[in-house]
């Protein structure tokens, strides 16, 4: 097939050309940052928190005096204990999910001036290691003697165990079992590694640092009491909740729930995500308008072509055209249309996306996206264009002989 004929035709109308060149590269630039931007928040709602999350419930106490913690956390964990189905009960300063609680630096030398890296650090009281059934892959389970108290947030020194994350970030070369770090001015020595242990509010961090957490074994009292864990079947999770919500301040006198944080943690993963999945649920409907209505525009145009060509067609029937000779003139056109637009919005493309790194902080678009977005582009044209060729096809030299 020459083409020197659709590249004629083509010039003559310049404007409806023109017009649907420009959609198509908009179409591309939107499609592929959106899915971009799509894909990175499928990553955040599917991350993987370390923890069970199914089977964990979290109860958290209103505020209460500090001199009360030893005689609560037993009345407390008493209670719970108590409660059908409910086992492993800990007490922990927040979970993922929940609050941030303390995001601190973390220096490989008591003489450093600058932090290595910024890490969350989660308090655990004993039997909290089994109760949120973290995965450890080195070193040992925590030991009774891992468990100090401490006044504030955090003891003088003591043990630690650090994400698989976080070890690989500061020994990359090196295991990290036996190593000496300092959090403010306390120092730990790690004897263990866990799998996962995502970080609270992970958003605020490159989605990279999510999994930056440490997890320091500590005593109730002053520096770490008012929120437990527990685990109950995943079946009886929620009523056990509204157990506790209508139960606890009859069986525990002189306490209070607080009722807006004492959750199922998955219930807490829904709320923390509901914003992202609210904006997945948004790009997911721009990209599919911006579709359908270029596809529409390509339906048109080509439907207008087949329209004004009618006579054309009649006659090339009449000399021994086939069917497939016409419609792959429709298509060949349509397709030139695209390989325009798709060129365009590659550069539209990136364009978008330099102003969306600008000022959304958003990461640059992998190079894979554009030959992904420029081949279903082309394919999600050429069916468009499919039907009214198909249907230019059929018309009958009779046909279109009478009607001209």
């Amino acid at each position: 097939m020459r083409l020197h004929p659709i590249l004629a035709a083509l010039t003559r109308h310049k404007i409806p050309v023109s017009l649907l060149v420009l959609q198509v590269a908009l179409t591309l630039a939107v499609l592929s940052n959106s899915s971009f931007m799509l894909a990175d928040y499928l990553r955040r709602i599917s991350i993987d928190s370390g923890i069970a999350e199914e089977r964990l419930g979290i109860l958290k106490l209103m505020p209460y005096t500090e001199q009360q913690t030893v005689d609560v956390n037993a009345r407390v964990s008493q209670y719970l204990r108590g409660l059908s189905g409910v086992s492993d009960v800990g007490l922990i300063n927040t979970v993922p999910f929940g609050p941030r609680e303390a995001d601190l630096g973390v220096r490989l030398a008591w003489e450093d001036q600058k932090n290595q890296v910024g890490a969350h650090v989660f308090t655990l009281g004993p039997d909290t290691f089994q109760s949120l059934g973290l995965e450890l892959i080195a070193g040992r389970l925590p030991m009774p003697s891992d468990f100090v108290e401490s006044a504030s947030t955090l003891p003088a020194s003591g043990t630690v165990y650090v994400t698989q994350a976080l070890a690989e970030r500061l020994w990359p070369d090196d295991g990290a079992l036996g190593k000496t770090i300092y959090v403010n001015a306390s120092r730990f020595t790690i004897v263990g590694v866990i799998r996962h242990l995502l970080r609270p509010e992970f958003e605020l961090q490159p989605l990279d640092q999510s999994d930056w957490s440490l997890a320091v074994p500590m005593s109730p009292g002053a520096g770490l009491y008012g929120n437990y864990v527990f685990r109950a079947p995943a079946s009886q999770l929620e009523s056990t909740l509204a157990s506790i919500r209508r139960s606890f301040a009859k069986e525990v006198p002189g306490l209070a729930v607080d009722e807006q944080n004492t959750q199922s943690v998955a219930a807490l993963r829904s709320m923390y995500l509901q914003g992202d999945k609210s904006v997945m649920g948004m790009l997911a409907s721009i990209v599919l308008l911006t579709l359908i209505t270029t596809m529409l525009g390509i339906v048109g145009l080509t439907s207008y072509w087949v329209r004004r060509r009618r006579r054309q067609i009649g006659v090339r029937r009449a000399l021994g055209a086939t069917r497939w000779a016409i419609a792959s003139y429709f298509i060949v056109e349509n397709g030139m249309i695209m390989i325009a637009g798709c060129t365009l919005g590659i550069a539209l493309a990136y364009a978008v996306n330099l102003e969306l790194m600008r000022y959304y902080s958003l990461g640059r678009l992998p190079l894979v996206y554009l030959p992904v977005t420029f081949i279903f582009m082309i394919v999600a044209g050429q069916l468009a264009a499919l039907g009214p060729a198909l249907k230019g096809s059929r018309v009958q030299p009779v046909d279109a002989i009478r009607e001209a």
